[in-house]
Formats: structure tokens, C-alpha cells, sequence
């Protein structure tokens, strides 16, 4: 601004006015301000996205946290079953570290996977609500487990949310468990 001020008091001594000049510096003049304001708007604009961005990791931290201390072991996978995500709870339930179930397939763990393949099927269908199952699953280096399974199509989510409970009061048959 100072240097286009200075133009501008320079090309009033000019003698005779040169017709050209002063309108070129009004202009000039004029998108210095645009461009001042235009500057103005995106430190607003980015002032907004940096408070976006730090609630946007806040709500990551706790939904993270809720994940962890939901009583229920927790895996989130593809349509095809392939573990995404899991929590603490699955990677004990199923004897690996939750970070390590990562990539591998769910149905390595079931031990009747004619089941597990009917409750993938059933979620595949859109608007089919939950699939429920019952099943033995086979920890690794421990005796199989029965456990109700639960399954859901996470609308806002391309994952699917697998919720497994083990517990004495669930019923399957003794045949199942010895396959």
C-alpha cells in the first residue's frame, strides 16, 4: 500500500497528466483491497477448519475410548469378513492382539463357518437388520467357545460390526463342539 501510495503522488507530478496512469493505480489501488479482503476471508476460513479438524480428532479420541470399554467384543469388518478393526475384548475373546487381527479374515475363528457364511449372506441383503447366530469359535492355542454372534450393516460406515458374546447361558448343541 505504502509503495502504491508513493506511485500514486509521483504520477500527480507528472506534467502533462498522463491520462493512462492514474486510472491504472485506482485499479490497482482497487485489487490490492480485494485481495486484502479475499485474505482476510481465508484466515477466517482456515481458522475454521483448523477448529474443525481438533473436534474432529476429539471425537475420534472418543469414540476410540467408548470402543474400548464397550463390555462386548467389538470387530469391524468388510463385507467380506475381512477384520478391519477390533477392540480389546475381541482380541482377548479370540486369544491375538486386537492390532493384529487386522487383515485377517473372521472366519478363521469359527469353527462352524457354514454359520458365519449364512449371517454374511443375510447382511448382504439391504435393509435386512441384524444377523444373529450362535456358533463355536476357535481361539488361537485355546479350547473352543460358544458364542452369540451378532451382526450389523453400519449405515454411515462401509464396515460391518460384529458384536460377540460368550457366556454359559448359551445353548448349541454338544455335536458342535466336538467338529
Amino acid at each position: 500500500m505504502g509503495r502504491l501510495a508513493d506511485l500514486e503522488r509521483r504520477a500527480a507530478r507528472i506534467r502533462p497528466p498522463v491520462p493512462v496512469v492514474k486510472p491504472a493505480l485506482k485499479e490497482l489501488s482497487q485489487a490490492i483491497e480485494d485481495l486484502q479482503t479475499a485474505g482476510e476471508h481465508l484466515q477466517v476460513i482456515l481458522d475454521q477448519l483448523a477448529n474443525a479438524e481438533l473436534k474432529a480428532e476429539q471425537l475420534a479420541a472418543r469414540v476410540d475410548e467408548f470402543v474400548q470399554v464397550v463390555p462386548v467384543a467389538c470387530l469391524w469388518t468388510d463385507s467380506s469378513g475381512v477384520i478391519l478393526e477390533a477392540n480389546d475384548l475381541a482380541g482377548t475373546l479370540l486369544n491375538i492382539s486386537r492390532t493384529r487381527l487386522a487383515d485377517k479374515p473372521l472366519l478363521l475363528f469359527f469353527q462352524d463357518r457354514e454359520r458365519f457364511f449364512e449371517a454374511l449372506n443375510k447382511l448382504s441383503v439391504p435393509g435386512c437388520g441384524p444377523a444373529e447366530i450362535v456358533a463355536v469359535i476357535r481361539p488361537r492355542e485355546r479350547r473352543p467357545r460358544v458364542v452369540r454372534v451378532t451382526g450389523r450393516v453400519l449405515e454411515h460406515d462401509n464396515r460391518w460390526c460384529w458384536f460377540l458374546r460368550a457366556g454359559d447361558e448359551i445353548d448349541l448343541p454338544p455335536a458342535s463342539l466336538d467338529q
